[in-house]
Formats: structure tokens, C-alpha cells, sequence
């Protein structure tokens, strides 16, 4: 009754949709497939083979196989797949790899769409399927799953009798033929066929595609292995931390296992599995104790405790039970009773039982949770590879990170250079995330690098490289280039030094013992057959497989921390102290300025323009001062300064008649002297130039422009004698790479305010010079189209440029160069960028040069300078006219667009490639202008990726359209309501699963209530059918009491029959 009632009801359901965001987790495609030789590995399967068959009908080209021969899965086992989150390997050992019961649905998920799964255990076989595309077509938006079984003798259906089973079997068959690779029951039947007398197999179809059509995964391009798909042999770099184990599976494969127990076997290929041990230089092992790894302990200890408790419940009431039926049965001496009695006080004392034990396990979880975990640290130096260092932590044998840089690694320093790391960390100490790939409690996780750090430092003392030096220990084992990253030399001295170094061991193909090779000349570089056996050892106490494995001895270190004396401790509190205060007053400076530039800042004019007379001379404040300002240009409205200066006194305007129309040939010649300084080398502040323009002209330029006239270099002091003339000069000076420093004791700290903000903001344009640039780089041969995309500046090895090609935008194909590379040229040029920037220094690096030579550097043909005859002035107003109307337009575009674009005009207005400094308002650098749309584009294309992966199932916008969107729409785009659209679709996942809980629940309580009175009524039936005289009381039996009346009187009736 109460199940017709509940039929009507809504239940909490899963879409299949779920599926695809379950997959997501993996951000590590390799991570995806490891999960398949995780279960196959806790299924104790000796050997584990991934291979593909082509099939140009599937998407991508082929279908990918696991096939392994562990204990497989009976038709319940299968059963309990499709059940999201739930693992039995939890209570059988806590040792085991897979816990969360959610590996096989997310790995294969995310390696393509569908997955079909084949497995054998003892007489029975059973299939299963779960696709994403039957879903989609069928139009289905519950998970639906056929899952057939067979018999494995036989091979006939293990179904009932009954027509509805067998219209079930049916219709699962049907959806397999339809929707899986194989479309008869004899493809069917011959998948099984190859698992041998137990085991699994795996098959996913319909591979995940990249954005060029290509598969995820790289099948084809080496025949023995599973690559990466979309990386190119020349992106492959330790640069940007490309290992083989992060393109290649084979190698991943390799270190996956810190413990191999399981052949792999990749493509027909067997993999050459390496414990890490095995291949350290001087490995050491360190004893780690900490009691801070808390959480996991507090969880088990709380759940130890809660199962005590309710065994104590348990005990507390059969005690209750036994009472009452002493007390019931204290006259009554018969066998029915007698035997009651036994069974109440068995189980009262089963129930005191248990509940002493749970009672010992919680306290042992208690006091366990206490005490301290230990861990050991095993570090190595890798003199076969430097380039590969970092720690390797693993989880129960897991590999969860790798090459993960600690303490002074992740500096860059020699310092620990070339060291590798290992640990393997158990569940009770560090949980992992469920990809595997991380570990869950993100606090404890740092405490462990930090105190692998700190080891790692205590390992480096330990083994005194740096006594013999650092550079001279690596150059004995063949590392002779300069580069660091280069590999070591393959000279036959230096190929035999690290041969002698390491241990040769290799594994038994039969029994899985590692054995030690001994050492030999001949031996070096030998490649081992896959099938090697310990019968073709050359050591005789080692060529058989009953031998034992021989372990290597590992010697142990000792962590020392350092015993500092109060004085030191007193220093370095000092020394700290010092560093804090002067960090607050470089915060406290940055306020000021950031508060002054807020004042500075100009503001749209809100009145007509003043007239043009007053307009030299704010330039003539701003740079060096001109005699007569006849040929001056006249500043454009739009760039008129209208914010607030610093308040000073303004003298009275005086009445000065109009300069008469002279030459004046030699100071026109050194004007642009001075400009050509100014602004060759760094371009002015953006937000200074407008405060200096609206300071009042002194009432005698000519004195000023007679000191600046016989200097090659201006300097503030003959220029103005007050602290606002200063800065106005500091203001344009040039800022070499390092910051400048301000020897006169006279200037106050509003000079040095500003002086800090100029050197601030030339280091900023400084890192900007170069990106955007159109290049192409030499690559196997070949021109490739690209343009730089950041520029790396160090003094000790120049400057690097980062390119990022056309044809493949992806950040992962970018690639660093130098400069001065013969394999890097400037689009449309023939010379490499050697040749460019040797002629670019030598221009650039003059440190003086004649006034007549910087004249004739300045001139250009569509730019004025001062030697321009008087009827050009007329063409240069119009020109000024036509770049206003420009930077109208470009205060049209979209916010994102404009933004990027004004502060590099204020850059132009000081760059003096063929343009003096007394030129306002002119136009920003069409180049400039390239590089930030190429940059907007990519930031739009990265804005849109980023929209179509967290895109919520119900939202208004498909993905395409989403594609189509242009910048001004990406701006306008509600990302507010996109996020709200996305958290709540997140909340009704959630929602539903505990609706389904819930739902579970009552019928578990509604079950068990039917399973209560059905145990009542065995009761009444059982006395009537065997009438005592005991007075048995029907209510005050419980269940198990009736379970147990129901054995005695079978086993009473077995009696009495024989």
C-alpha cells in the first residue's frame, strides 16, 4: 500500500548530462586513464594491456582497450558501477587505491563519450554500457544503462523464466547492438572470449576531440606509445615544464606505481617500470614526525566512536531482553524455555563482545589521532637527468604530484639543484581529491612541502657538493655546457662514471622481484628484453625466482635545526623589524602618489578652448624653452590639462608684444638635442605632463635658454632654482633599466616622490617594449608566423621574447627566444633579429652625438620638426586636425579597447621617433594600437572559452553563439546573472541528491517496519503450530529472537523427520 502510494511521487534523478561535468575533474587527460590501471591494480591483476583498434566509423579514428586479468566482477559487482559514489574497498582494505567508487564513470568520460565494459568471475559474464550518445539520441535525460549477463559455459542468458525478463534481456541487447562497436552477439561474444579465466575490458569509443578536429589522444604518431595530442616536437622544452611524463603515457606509466606489482603492456608493448630508489645518486632517508596531520584521524576517530556507542546500545539492550525473559521464565523449567534462555544470553554476551572491541578501536582511533604521524623522506641526486627535479608524492603507492619544486628549487638556484625527492604518503595522514591529482586538505598539504623543503636543505649538507663546488661536481658526470637546461654529455668517460654511479636494476617478467645486475663495462647501454627472467641473471644467488628480493640499504639522515644565540635571534628581529618599516613606507609613499595622480589627473574640458598665445608657453614649462615661439604648434583642444595643480603664487599677467618672426638657426638646432635625450630612451609620465603644463611661465626664458644652450645633458639645477621647475625636468629625463639615484641633498620629498614614480612606470614601459612585434622563427627549416607575447629582461643573459604563433594560438605551443637569435627576424625582413638589434644598439647606444646628425635622424617624411619652412605650418594644423578626429573615434570602441589604448598615447606624446617634444596632442603609434587588438583578441577568445566551458544547461545562449560574440558584446555580457544561472544550477544538483537520500531512507524505515511485523507473524504462526505451556509472549519477542525461534523449530522438525 504505502509503495502504490510513493509511486506517484517525484524522485531524485540523475541526468546524463552529469556524465560530461563528472568528467571534468580531470584536467589531466593521463589522469583520466591511470584511473583504469588503478582498478585493475586493486583487483590484484597481474598484468594490464592498453592497445587500440582503428575504426574509421568511431569518432577519432580507433576505439581504446583496457584489458586486465584481476578477479572481475559478478553481476551484482557490475551492478553496483552505476551507483555513483559508493566503494566497497573502503571497508575491505584502507590500503587500496580506489575510494570514492567514482574512477571508471569520470576516467572514461573524459577519455571520449561512450564506454562499454566486458568482465568474467567464476561461471557467470556481464556487460555493461553507458553512452552519452544513446542518451542524446533517444532524447533521454535519465541515465539509463543495459546490463546484460551470461553464463560462461553456456553462454546463455542469466534470466528468469518469466516474459518480463526476457523482454528485458531483449531490449538491453538491442541498445548494445545499436550503440556499441560490435553489432552482433558473436562480436559480442568474442570480446569476451578474450578475457581469459577472469578479468576485465574496457573499450571507449568516440574519442574527445581537440579544436582542429584531432583527437585528445595521439595514437598515430608513434605506434608504441599514447601521446598527448596537440603538442609539437619543438614546444616540447623544460622551459615550460613539458616532461615526457606529461606528453608521453609510456613514461607516465613508468613512475606511476612507486611499488610496481602489475605488468604494463602499451600498444604490445611492455613498459619498463622504475622505483625512484633505484636511480638517485647518494640517496638518504629521513624520519618526518608531525602531529599536525590531523583531519583524516579526527574522522575516523569520530566515526570509531559513534559505532562504539551504538554497540553499546546494542549490548545495553539485549542485557534488557535477557532480564526479562529470566523474569518470565524464573518458575518454568522446560526445554523451550531453557533453550531461549541459552540464546538471550549468548547473545547478550556476542553484543558485550562487540562492544568492547568497538570500545578498544575507538580508543586506539583516539589516541592515535594524537600521536604523531611519521613519514619517510627519501632524497637522491638525478646525475642522469639534472632538468628533472622535485619531489614525487604518492598516495598508497599512487603517483599524485610530480616534479613539485620545494624550498630553494623553487628559486632557481644551484642550491639543491638536480635533487629528487619521493614519499609516499598513507590514507590515515593526507587524503587525495577524487582525480587523484591533488590532495584534499589544502593547509596540511603545504605543511608537508614546507618540511620537504626544509629536509630537502638538511639533504644538501648532507651530502657536501657544495665543498667541492657545485659547478665542478656536475662537470665530472659530463655537464659541461653553460646552459643549465642542457643535457649531459654522451662522451664514453662520462657515460661510464654515471653507469657506475647507479645501481642496474631490471624486474623479473615472471615473479615481479626487482634484481641487481652486477657491473660491467659490456653492459652499458645494453637495452634488457621485455620477457627478462630471473633465470638470466648472471649472479648465481639471484637466477632464480624463489629467491628473495634483495633490498638496496638506504643510509638514514638526521634533520639538525639550527641553534640560533639571543644575539642573532636579536639581530634578525632587528633586521625584520627594519624590512617591515621600510615596506611601510614604500606603501605609505604609494598612497601619496596614487593620491597626488588622482588629483592630477585631467578632466574633460568643460568650456571652449583658450586661445592658442598662452599655449607655448605651457610647453615651454613642460621642456626646454624655445627663443622664439613663432613655428610652435599649436596644442590641440582635446588634450588641454584641466586638473588640479599644486597651489603656488601666480604672478601678474604682464602685457608682452608679439615676437617678432626671426631666425634663430643655432638654438633650434640644440632643441632637438635635448628632445632627442629626453625621449629616446624612456617615454615620460603620462600623468605628470598635464600638472607642469598649467604652471606659469617665468617672465625671462631667455636666461633659461641660455643654460640649457652650451649643455649636452640638461640638468635641474641650472634650469629653475624652485622645487616645481625640478620636477618638471625629472618629469622627461631618461630612466636607464636601473632606478636613478638623487645625489643633490636639496631636493625635498616631492622630488623624490615623483622621481620614484617615474622610475615605476619606466620599468613598467620598459617590460612592454617588444610585445606585439610581428616575427617569425626558424623551425626545422621553416619561416613560422608569429608575434611576441612578453619579453623577459635579465642583465646576466639578455633580453628573451616569448612567441606565440598564428597558426597555433594556444598558450602550451609558445616558445621563448633570444633576442639576438639567428632563428628569429621581424616579419617581411630577410636578416635574423641579430643583425636588426646589432644596428638598433649601436643607434641607440651613442651616448652623444652632433646636433647637425640628430637633426637629420628626426626628419622624416610625414613629420614636422622646427627646420620645416614657414608655409608648412599650415599642413601640420590639418594633420593635428585629422589625428583629433581619430582619437574621437578611438573613444568609440569598446571600454576594453579604450582602455588599453590611452595610456599608450600618453606614451606617444614623448616619443621622439621624427616628432619634437613641442608637439601636442599627437596620435598614438599605429603599431601600438596592432598589439593591443591582437591582445584584445586574445583575451576575447580566452573570455569566450572560458564562457562555453562553465556554460549552464538552461541558459538562453548556445555555444556557438557564444563563439560569434564580438568584443563590445563580450563587455555587455550579464556575467552576474550568467554566475547566477551557473551557482544555481550547481544547488539543484545538490538538491536532488539529497532529495534521493531522503527518499531512501523511508523506504529503508518502511521496509524494515514490514520486516518487523512479518518477523510477528512467523512468531504467532510458529505458536499455534507448536503449542506450549510455557506462556510465551508474543509481544516481547524481538527480531532476533524470532529468527533464532525459527531455526530452533526447523531444526526441531529436521529431528523429528529423521
Amino acid at each position: 500500500m504505502a509503495t502504490a502510494t510513493y509511486n506517484s511521487l517525484s524522485r531524485a534523478g540523475l541526468t546524463f548530462e552529469y556524465l560530461h561535468t563528472n568528467s571534468t575533474t580531470h584536467e589531466f587527460l593521463f589522469g583520466a586513464l591511470a584511473e583504469l590501471l588503478d582498478n585493475a591494480r586493486d583487483a590484484e591483476a597481474s598484468r594490464m594491456d592498453v592497445y587500440t583498434e582503428f575504426d574509421a566509423t568511431m569518432r577519432g579514428g580507433y576505439v581504446l582497450c583496457f584489458l586486465d586479468d584481476g578477479t572481475g566482477m559478478d553481476p551484482n559487482d557490475t551492478a553496483s558501477i552505476i551507483q555513483f559514489g559508493r566503494s566497497s574497498k573502503r571497508l575491505l582494505d584502507g590500503n587500496l587505491i580506489g575510494q570514492y567508487g567514482n574512477g571508471l564513470k569520470s576516467g572514461t568520460m573524459r577519455i571520449g563519450r561512450d564506454f562499454i565494459l566486458f568482465t568474467k568471475k567464476g561461471d557467470t559474464m556481464s556487460c555493461l554500457l553507458l553512452s552519452r550518445t544513446f542518451h542524446e539520441q533517444e532524447k533521454i535525460e535519465e541515465v539509463i544503462v543495459p546490463m546484460p549477463s551470461f553464463n560462461a559455459v553456456t553462454g546463455t542468458p542469466l534470466i528468469g523464466t518469466s516474459a518480463a525478463e526476457k523482454e528485458r534481456h531483449r531490449i538491453e541487447m538491442d541498445i548494445i547492438l545499436k550503440y556499441s562497436p560490435f553489432h552482433t552477439e558473436e562480436e559480442v561474444f568474442r570480446q569476451f572470449r578474450q578475457i581469459k579465466n577472469s578479468g576485465t575490458l574496457v573499450v571507449v569509443y568516440h574519442m574527445k576531440l581537440l579544436d582542429n578536429g584531432e583527437p585528445e589522444l595521439d595514437v598515430f604518431s608513434d605506434d608504441t606509445d599514447i601521446l598527448m595530442g596537440g603538442v609539437n616536437a619543438q614546444d616540447i622544452t623544460y622551459d615550460n615544464g613539458m616532461y615526457p611524463e606529461r606528453y608521453s603515457f609510456r613514461a607516465y606509466a613508468r613512475i606511476l606505481y612507486a611499488e610496481p606489482k602489475m605488468k604494463i603492456y602499451i600498444q604490445g608493448r611492455k613498459v619498463r617500470t622504475r622505483k625512484l630508489t633505484y636511480v638517485m645518486y647518494k640517496p638518504r632517508l629521513y624520519k618526518y614526525s608531525s602531529n599536525r596531520f590531523k583531519k583524516r584521524s579526527e574522522t575516523d576517530a569520530a566515526k570509531a566512536g559513534e559505532a562504539a556507542k551504538q554497540a553499546k546500545e546494542n549490548e545495553r539492550e539485549a542485557v534488557s531482553k535477557l532480564k526479562e525473559l529470566e523474569m518470565k521464565y524464573k518458575n518454568i523449567n522446560t526445554k523451550d524455555s531453557r533453550a531461549k534462555l541459552r540464546q538471550a544470553q549468548a547473545h547478550a554476551q556476542d553484543m558485550k563482545e562487540e562492544a568492547e572491541l568497538k570500545h578498544k578501536v575507538a580508543d586506539i582511533k583516539q589516541k592515535t589521532m594524537k600521536e604523531p604521524k611519521t613519514l619517510d623522506f627519501i632524497f637522491g641526486v638525478n646525475i642522469e637527468n639534472r632538468r628533472q627535479q622535485g619531489m614525487f608524492i604518492y598516495n598508497c603507492d599512487r603517483l599524485v604530484k610530480m616534479f613539485e619544486k620545494v624550498g630553494p628549487q623553487q628559486d632557481g638556484g644551484v642550491m639543491c639543484s638536480g635533487v629528487l625527492g619521493y614519499v609516499n604518503i598513507p590514507y590515515i595522514v593526507l587524503e587525495p581529491t577524487h582525480n587523484k591529482q591533488d590532495f584534499a586538505d589544502n593547509k596540511e598539504y603545504r605543511l608537508l612541502l614546507k618540511s620537504l623543503g626544509e629536509h630537502m636543505i638538511q639533504y644538501w649538507k648532507d651530502i657536501n657538493i657544495v665543498n667541492q663546488g657545485v659547478l665542478k661536481f656536475w662537470e665530472s658526470y659530463g655537464y659541461v655546457s653553460a646552459n643549465w637546461k642542457d643535457p649531459p654529455s654522451q662522451d664514453a668517460k662520462f657515460i661510464r662514471k654515471r653507469a657506475m654511479q647507479l645501481p642496474t636494476m631490471i624486474q623479473c617478467n615472471s615473479c615481479l622481484r626487482w634484481r641487481q645486475l652486477p657491473f660491467s663495462t659490456s653492459t652499458i647501454g645494453i637495452e634488457y628484453p621485455d620477457n627478462w627472467e630471473c633465470s638470466m641473471n648472471k649472479d648465481t644467488t639471484l637466477n632464480k625466482c624463489s629467491n628473495p628480493e634483495r633490498k638496496l640499504s638506504i643510509p638514514t639522515g638526521t634533520m639538525r635545526k639550527e641553534v640560533k644565540s639571543a644575539e642573532e635571534k636579536q639581530k634578525d628581529l632587528e633586521e625584520d623589524i627594519k624590512r617591515k618599516q621600510q615596506k611601510l613606507q614604500q606603501i605609505e609613499r604609494t598612497k601619496k602618489l596614487s593620491s597626488r595622480q588622482r588629483q592630477r589627473s585631467p578632466s574633460p574640458p568643460s568650456s571652449p578652448s583658450p586661445p592658442p598665445s598662452p599655449q607655448p608657453k605651457r610647453k615651454m614649462a613642460r621642456s626646454t624653452p624655445k627663443p622664439s615661439p613663432k613655428h610652435t604648434p599649436k596644442q590641440s583642444p582635446k588634450h588641454i590639462p584641466k586638473g588640479k595643480a599644486k597651489p603656488m603664487p601666480k604672478p601678474q599677467p604682464k602685457p608682452q608684444p608679439k615676437p617678432q618672426p626671426k631666425p634663430a638657426p643655432k638654438p633650434r638646432e640644440e632643441l632637438p638635442v635635448v628632445t632627442k635625450k629626453f625621449s629616446s630612451k624612456v617615454k615620460p609620465i603620462g600623468k605628470a605632463s598635464p600638472v607642469v603644463q598649467q604652471r606659469p611661465v617665468s617672465p625671462k626664458p631667455a636666461k633659461r635658454s641660455a643654460a640649457i644652450a652650451p649643455a649636452k645633458r640638461p640638468s635641474p639645477a641650472p634650469i629653475s632654482s624652485s622645487p616645481q621647475a625640478s620636477v618638471s625636468v625629472l618629469s622627461v629625463e631618461p630612466s636607464p633599466k636601473k632606478k636613478r639615484k638623487v645625489s643633490e641633498s636639496s631636493q625635498d620629498s616631492q622630488e623624490s616622490a615623483d622621481t620614484t614614480e617615474k622610475n615605476a612606470n619606466s620599468e613598467t614601459d620598459t617590460e612592454l617594449e617588444g610585445v606585439g612585434i610581428k616575427v617569425e622563427t626558424l623551425i626545422k627549416g621553416q619561416w613560422h608566423k608569429g608575434h611576441v607575447a612578453k619579453v623577459s629582461r635579465k642583465p646576466d643573459s639578455g633580453d628573451k621574447w616569448k612567441v606565440k604563433f598564428d597558426d597555433h594560438p594556444k598558450d602550451k605551443f609558445d616558445k621563448w627566444y633570444d633576442k639576438d637569435s639567428s632563428d628569429l627576424r621581424l616579419q617581411g625582413s630577410e636578416d635574423s633579429m641579430s643583425s636588426q638589434d646589432d644596428t638598433c644598439n649601436q643607434e641607440t647606444n651613442k651616448p652623444e652625438e652632433k646636433p647637425e646628425e640628430k637633426k637629420e635622424e628626426e626628419k622624416k617624411p610625414d613629420k614636422e620638426t622646427p627646420h620645416e619652412e614657414p608655409d608648412k605650418e599650415v599642413k601640420g594644423k590639418e594633420k593635428e586636425k585629422k589625428e583629433n578626429d581619430e582619437e574621437k573615434k578611438k573613444e568609440s570602441k569598446p571600454n576594453d579597447v579604450a582602455d588599453s589604448v590611452e595610456p599608450k598615447e600618453e606614451i606617444g606624446k614623448g616619443d621622439s621617433k621624427g616628432k619634437s617634444t613641442e608637439e601636442a596632442g599627437g596620435s598614438s603609434n599605429p603599431e601600438e594600437v596592432e598589439k593591443l587588438t591582437q591582445l584584445n583578441g586574445s583575451l576575447c577568445d580566452g573570455f569566450r572559452t572560458c564562457l562555453r566551458y562553465f556554460l549552464p544547461p538552461e541558459w538562453t545562449m548556445s555555444k556557438d553563439d557564444i563563439n560569434d560574440m564580438d568584443a563590445k558584446k563580450l563587455t555587455e555580457f550579464p556575467l552576474d546573472h550568467f554566475f547566477d544561472h551557473y551557482e544555481k544550477g550547481l544547488r539543484d544538483l545538490v538538491g536532488r541528491y539529497q532529495v534521493n537520500a531522503e527518499e531512501k531512507e523511508k523506504e529503508a524505515v518502511t521496509a524494515q517496519g514490514k520486516l518487523n511485523n512479518l518477523r510477528k507473524m512467523v512468531a504467532q504462526l510458529l505458536s499455534t503450530l507448536h503449542d506450549t505451556q510455557d506462556g510465551l509472549s508474543i509481544e516481547s519477542m524481538k527480531g532476533d529472537e524470532i529468527d533464532n525461534l525459527l531455526a530452533v523449530c526447523l531444526k526441531d522438525q529436521d529431528a523429528q523427520d529423521s
